[in-house]
């Protein structure tokens, strides 16, 4: 098993909304050059280095000359778009390190003010410390289902992290949150892919398997998905420094397939948090005795034609209360 973690950075606390110094990560580390596209093995186009996970996540790792423009115009799509819906209160509630030089983004909330529902505008530092995730089954790969089947039982997860930051005056109300589950996954989906490319030594061998699930999001319930809730994943400490975010590698073996063994990751953000844990069936190789099998058989690997998805408009209403958050 390869595994690593982002340690929290250095002066991570509890913070003011006049404290404006963005949070960095502890260390930065970085591998490479690759020399060629790692999504779409271009070798031709100018290469941009890539972070395996987000700048905006704090992300300590980077691969030199990794990315192609064109793939770096999808990554960088869906990045953004969770950076400004799910994970956009955290990370300004956190001052997560941004490029952005504007300022924390406004929130349309109905307050219950004395009684009356008022309209108000808040900004990410008024606003309570709300977490929001996706809470998924396991990848379909995994469990034996057909790729053509879509998200199953998926459902939507939020933590109130008032222990944890600074919280204004408590108050009650709703506001509406927009969040996409197919561009978590994409995202779960390409850290792990990124994880593999910078440590590619120890995994020659293995066929990645998840370029068309970042590139287009299609078949992306095949490879990505949750844990089951009785499956305890509990990420390392590195240096006596609890980790902001893990990534891990295990080999298996899966029923229905005597060709292949199969990479899959184990992603945790922000697990501090009680941030999404993903399974990401990442790559595959083929086993040495496959050749003497008399009867081989093996997972069909999908691809699609090169199509992006279109966005999934999953928004959600959430109440607001002075203790943990309820679905409204």
């Amino acid at each position: 098993m390869n595994d690593a973690s982002f340690p929290w950075p250095k002066k991570l606390r509890r913070r003011s909304k006049s404290m404006n110094k963005k949070v960095r990560p502890a260390k930065t580390v970085h591998a490479g050059p690759l020399s060629f596209c790692m999504y779409c093995s271009d070798e031709k186009s100018q290469l941009s280095d890539e972070h395996i996970v987000p700048y905006w996540m704090a992300g300590g790792w980077i691969l030199k000359k990794s990315s192609c423009e064109r793939c770096a115009k999808v990554t960088r799509g869906f990045e953004e778009n969770l950076a400004y819906t799910a994970f956009s209160g955290l990370r300004h509630r956190l001052r997560l390190q941004s490029r952005s030089k504007s300022e924390p983004p406004k929130f349309k909330v109905l307050l219950n003010e004395s009684g009356n529902k008022v309209e108000r505008t808040l900004s990410a530092d008024e606003l309570p410390a709300l977490f929001f995730t996706w809470a998924f089954k396991p990848p379909g790969l995994l469990e034996g289902r057909p790729f053509t089947e879509g998200i199953r039982e998926v459902s939507f997860r939020f933590t109130n992290l008032s222990g944890l930051v600074a919280e204004e005056k408590p108050f009650s109300g709703t506001v509406e949150v927009a969040s996409d589950p197919f561009n978590h996954m994409r995202l779960a989906a390409k850290i792990a892919h990124g994880f593999l490319h910078f440590h590619e030594d120890g995994h020659r061998e293995y066929i990645p398997l998840l370029s068309d699930v970042i590139l287009t999001g299609n078949f992306a319930p095949y490879f990505v998905g949750g844990v089951l809730e009785n499956d305890e994943f509990k990420p390392p400490q590195e240096h006596g420094v609890k980790p902001m975010h893990f990534l891990g590698f295990t080999e298996t073996k899966l029923p229905g397939d005597n060709v292949h063994t199969y990479l899959v990751a184990r992603v945790h953000l922000f697990e501090p948090y009680g941030g999404p844990v993903f399974q990401v069936v990442t790559a595959r190789k083929r086993n040495a005795v496959a050749n003497l099998l008399a009867y081989p058989y093996a997972h069909p690997i999908p691809t699609s034609d090169g199509t992006e998805i279109e966005r999934f408009p999953a928004k959600l209403v959430v109440s607001l209360r002075s203790g943990p958050p309820v679905a409204g």
